[in-house]
Order: C-alpha cells, then structure tokens, then sequence
C-alpha cells in the first residue's frame, strides 16, 4: 500500500512537471508571436517601398517635353522609359490587393501593380475637349487582380480589391520619387533647391 502511495505521488509529480513545462513552452510561443505581430505592425504601418523615379525633360531633338521614369522592382532598377508629355499635371496609376490585417501579422504584403501613366488639366473644359494622354507601363494584362476583383467575396482573406492614383503639376526640371506606402501611391518632390520654380519654393 505505501508502494501504491509512492508511486501515486511519483506519478502526480510527474505530471506537474509536465504540466508546468507544457505551460512555459506555450506561454514562450505565445510571447514570441504577440511579438512578431508587434513588429510586423509597426513593419507595415512605416513600410515605404519606391516604385518610380520620374524625371520632367525636354527631348533633345525636338525640345517636346517629355517623363524621363525609372521604374523599380524590390527597391532595384527594373527599366528605364521617356514618354512624349503635353499635359499641366502628370498621373501614375496602380492596382491593389490588400489582405486581411491579420494575414498582415504573418507577414503577407500587399499585392500591387502599376499599370498607367496619363495626362490631366487643370480646367475642366480642357480636361473635356484636349487629347487624352494615356500611357500603359504594365508588362502584361493583371489576370489575377481581375479574378480577385470578380470573386473577392468567396476569399476572406482579402480586405479589399480596387486602383488607386497619384498626380502632381508638370515642372520644368522637377524631379520626383515615387513611393507605394501602407495608404497607396505617394509622390515626394526631390528637386534641387535651385531648380524649382518660385510658386513651388515660396
């Protein structure tokens, strides 16, 4: 019988342990994700990834104005462009997927693509009667954002499926970074001081 007791109380020894050891593994896995998510959070709400430089030029030859873009893939020169321009404000174009928030967490990013570059007018009349400009900078057709549009609602974890724009005035000599954010498309003027012009200086 005093066996008996020894080994019941081996046994719930044993399984304290355990219990404590399975405790401290779950609560340290628990830990490290609340803490991945904590990164991954402040990775997506700071990330900033440049998409384009574009550069406003006049043609040698011709003295035509003209977008000088160098475009980037993962922050890397991807090619090199120049498109005839005849506009007041220039406008890039994307499309987007954006994923569930907690897919986010996990490290998923955002899905997007550019696809146009066109001309807008100030004055509405313009806009109505003046030539459309409109460039396509996409290698290809985006099949697959056309499909997640279609059937986004049979796929949880997408958040949301739709275009999004950017647009500045053209300036002789200005010089343009553009960025794809957490909130779309951004364009930072990164002229040289000496070359802009005084409405945009002050």
């Amino acid at each position: 019988m005093k066996m008996d007791n020894k080994r019941l109380k081996m046994f719930n020894f044993k399984n304290v342990v355990l219990v404590i050891l399975t405790l401290s593994v779950l609560f340290s896995l628990v830990t490290l994700m609340l803490s991945k998510f904590y990164l991954n959070s402040y990775k997506l709400l700071l990330e900033r990834e440049l998409v384009a430089i574009v550069s406003c030029d006049k043609a040698a030859k011709s003295n035509q104005s003209v977008l000088n873009i160098e475009f980037f893939n993962n922050n890397q020169s991807a090619k090199k462009q120049t498109f005839n321009f005849d506009a007041d404000e220039w406008v890039i174009e994307s499309r987007i997927i954006k994923w569930q928030p907690l897919l986010g967490f996990f490290g998923m990013q955002r899905y997007y693509k550019l696809e146009r570059l066109s001309g807008r007018y100030f004055d509405i009349e313009s806009e109505k009667s003046l030539p459309r400009l409109v460039y396509d900078i996409a290698d290809k057709p985006d099949r697959l954002w056309m499909f997640l549009y279609k059937f986004q609602k049979c796929f949880p974890f997408i958040d949301a499926v739709y275009g999004n724009s950017a647009f500045i005035p053209y300036v002789p000599e200005g010089r343009y970074n553009v960025y794809m954010t957490a909130t779309g498309l951004m364009i930072k003027d990164v002229t040289p001081q000496k070359k802009k012009s005084w409405w945009l200086t002050g």
